[in-house]
């Protein structure tokens, strides 16, 4: 019911309709239960129901309001995820028969142990076929999802409309993802050391403003547009505008724009939602506001119809721009 309500907000925003249902789906969201509890082995978890059946072995329904259910994230009470992550550890369903698929990426929704779930994943596909179906189970295609939503989820994460890079990936595993797509319309790219990440580069299809937690807490970014243009972003959230025209670089300086910003509106919130349950950008959060390609952009050497911008640490985008100025000047 929730997650109804939640997109039918956000469709009836994107969309220009229905405004006048808006206070009282938000009235509905306002007076919904909340999540029923119980204790278990000495901790609380999740109830089935209020009433009636309070658990069951066979299946995953306890986990399901977190994925797909969406109603639980990294963005929820500590109270909350610590219940989630207590019913993860007694459910334990790391081999059902029809509800992995929804299991694995419940735990790394609510930032379950890394580890873990990739030990459990390498058992899952050593009991299964190339395919994804489960040996032995006539059923349930839908597992096929289980490995790559799972493998996704721990690489990128876009619940509540805010992106979070290897939100649940070992600190000590390179890995590198292209183009996975986000809430919003964003196609996402980026990589990661055992030293941290190294890179974030964001296309937007639709113009809308990204919300994206600093993948290097305590220093300043640098935004490289796919117009040459970039900007520092602070880890305290900042919002900008596309900037026009060509870069220029002088000796050993960074590259700066010659122009001015373009008339764009700046976004000073969240991304646009049409929900506002979703929640504002916390400190912690950089927004960015992307427009929507109509000219031709530059993005790995290739031409992409959407507006795409990289991030970089400053100490890096510093050597980059030294380069390009090297090579300019030549």
């Amino acid at each position: 019911m929730r997650n109804t309500i939640d997109v039918a907000l956000e469709m009836s925003t994107a969309l220009g309709v229905d405004e006048d249902r808006h206070e009282q789906w938000n009235h509905l969201l306002d007076h919904l239960s909340e999540f029923p509890t119980m204790s278990r082995n000495g901790t609380t978890v999740f109830r089935l129901a209020e009433r009636g059946t309070d658990w069951v072995d066979t299946n995953t329904v306890a986990t399901q309001h977190i994925y797909p259910g969406e109603a639980i994230g990294p963005d929820s009470p500590d109270e909350l995820l610590e219940i989630a992550r207590n019913t993860i550890e007694q459910k334990a369903a790391w081999d059902d028969g029809n509800g992995t698929n929804s299991f694995f990426p419940a735990a790394v929704r609510v930032g379950y142990d890394a580890d873990t779930i990739l030990e459990f994943l390498s058992e899952y596909v050593d009991g299964g076929w190339p395919n994804g179906f489960r040996a032995d189970n006539p059923h349930g295609i839908e597992n096929t999802s289980t490995v790559p939503n799972t493998v996704n989820e721990m690489l990128l994460s876009s619940h509540g409309h805010v992106l979070r890079l290897f939100p649940v990936w070992p600190d000590e595993q390179p890995a590198r993802f292209e183009h996975l797509r986000s809430w919003g319309a964003f196609l996402v790219s980026s990589s990661r050391s055992a030293e941290g990440v190294e890179f974030v580069r964001i296309e937007s299809e639709q113009g809308r403003p990204v919300t994206m937690v600093n993948p290097w807490p305590g220093e300043t970014v640098v935004l490289h547009r796919d117009d040459g243009a970039e900007e520092s972003l602070s880890e305290r959230g900042l919002s900008s505008r596309p900037t026009t025209g060509r870069p220029c670089c002088s000796g050993r300086r960074a590259c700066r724009s010659r122009s001015s910003s373009s008339g764009s509106p700046s976004a000073n919130s969240s991304p646009t939602s049409g929900a506002e349950r979703h929640p504002q950008p916390s400190p912690a959060l950089s927004s960015i506001e992307m427009s929507e390609g109509r000219r031709r952009l530059r993005s790995l050497s290739s031409l992409r119809r959407s507006s795409s911008s990289s991030i970089l640490p400053a100490a890096v985008a510093a050597r980059r721009a030294a380069l390009r100025c090297r090579t300019a000047s030549r």
